[in-house]
């Protein structure tokens, strides 16, 4: 559409500008409004709702079931056998377990000019949701000195793996000086936070690696403990 695509910036620190922004989107409002009004236009503001629905709960499946989808199309699983009394339903149990789900505290700022929002705070408000459901319990894990700590040997001694005779190195891949493991980063940062979450639940204290040169205040970890008791009971 060429109004839409003749609209003047309004990131500008000129006032005269950002008037004629201002005053140019006024005068075109109307035009505007009547052709997003339109019946296939409501139609893909429909599917596009549908669709973030259904990757909320795919995200919250995905911890859950292992992503197992929903509602597949017939056909897609084969059957191995035709007859009425194959099914057998499961004995009645009641329980109580639950998914343990331990995530970082990081977050990054997604105003950057010239980089791709995320989905991170997306996911952490679906899964407050799910928990909210009692379908899981979300505890928030300090990042600090996750990925520099080797998750075998819980040693400081990580550098960058060398490769093309030295003269480039990986950011993502590291290897422990120690135990001569290499290590994609995230992997062994999810590790070290998974080990962080079962010390939390156990009420144990932070290991020292994992500390920063400050005296870390124990009452966070409490009241984190206290609450993950309180969501289980």
């Amino acid at each position: 559409m060429k109004i839409e695509s003749s609209i003047p910036t309004t990131r500008t620190t000129s006032s005269t500008k950002l008037m004629a922004a201002v005053k140019y989107l006024i005068n075109n409002l109307p035009r505007l409004t009547e052709f997003y009004s339109m019946v296939h236009w409501r139609k893909h503001r429909l599917h596009a709702y549908s669709g973030r629905q259904k990757l909320d709960q795919e995200m919250t499946n995905v911890f859950l079931d292992g992503g197992e989808k929903y509602n597949r199309k017939p056909g897609t699983q084969s059957r191995t056998s035709l007859h009425a009394n194959r099914f057998r339903r499961e004995p009645f149990s009641v329980h109580r377990k639950i998914p343990l789900l331990a995530i970082g505290d990081g977050f990054f700022q997604m105003t950057m000019r010239g980089t791709v929002p995320g989905m991170v705070a997306r996911l952490r408000r679906t899964l407050k949701k799910a928990e909210q459901k009692h379908l899981l319990v979300m505890v928030q894990v300090n990042e600090a000195y996750t990925s520099k700590v080797c998750s075998k040997c819980y040693t400081k001694n990580m550098v960058n793996k060398k490769i093309d005779d030295g003269d480039y190195r990986l950011h993502s891949v590291l290897v422990c000086s120690d135990c001569n493991t290499t290590w994609n980063r995230d992997v062994n940062a999810c590790n070290n936070i998974h080990h962080l979450a079962i010390c939390l639940s156990q009420g144990a204290d932070r290991p020292s690696i994992f500390c920063r040169l400050t005296t870390s205040n124990p009452a966070t970890s409490q009241q984190q403990l206290q609450r993950l008791d309180k969501t289980i009971q």
